[in-house]
């Protein structure tokens, strides 16, 4: 009987090239995910808005402004104005809670559901007369401990990633 001859199994090349070209397909593939979730993010910071609001006491008038500071347009979704913990459903019910009366003439406005464009500001209230005013400024938070005083808004880009101020910090979050 002849002997038989057992030789290892060769590899063909083109199985090694078949191989080679699946391993650089499944490469070229991660890049460009990766290269596509960079865009992705440049994109939503593109467009991203950044909104303070900030209150002024200046020549006897007292006004909040709201600002946008970013480079995209602030979606506003939601704004809460509290005064001792309770919330206020206007800017005359909060004169009225914190001076017992909202008998003087103020510039009222909202920014609730409003597109508000990079750099533009919009003033929440505005109080010309001097005594209402400095009635204002003396009672609220930050020249006495009379009244706890906040002010929040939630706010999105047109890509839905959203955040909330309260004046100074602005958080991540979810508008309601």
């Amino acid at each position: 009987m002849p002997e038989e001859t057992r030789t290892s199994p060769k590899i063909k090349t083109e199985s090694i090239v078949a191989f080679a070209a699946i391993f650089v397909s499944i490469a070229t593939l991660l890049v460009y995910l990766y290269q596509a979730r960079i865009m992705q993010k440049q994109q939503h910071t593109s467009v991203w808005p950044y909104v303070e609001w900030l209150y002024n006491n200046d020549r006897n008038q007292f006004y909040i402004t709201v600002e946008n500071k970013g480079i995209g347009p602030a979606l506003v979704k939601s704004v809460k104005l509290e005064l001792d913990g309770k919330v206020m459903g206007s800017n005359s019910e909060f004169f009225k809670t914190l001076l017992g009366n909202s008998n003087f003439n103020f510039v009222n406005s909202t920014v609730q559901g409003r597109v508000i464009s990079p750099g533009e500001k919009v003033e929440l209230f505005h109080i010309y007369d001097s005594s209402k005013a400095r009635a204002v400024d003396s009672l609220l938070l930050w020249n006495s401990s009379k009244h706890e005083f906040r002010l929040s808004i939630c706010y999105c880009s047109v890509y839905g990633d959203c955040w909330t101020t309260d004046g100074s910090t602005n958080l991540e979050s979810e508008c309601k």
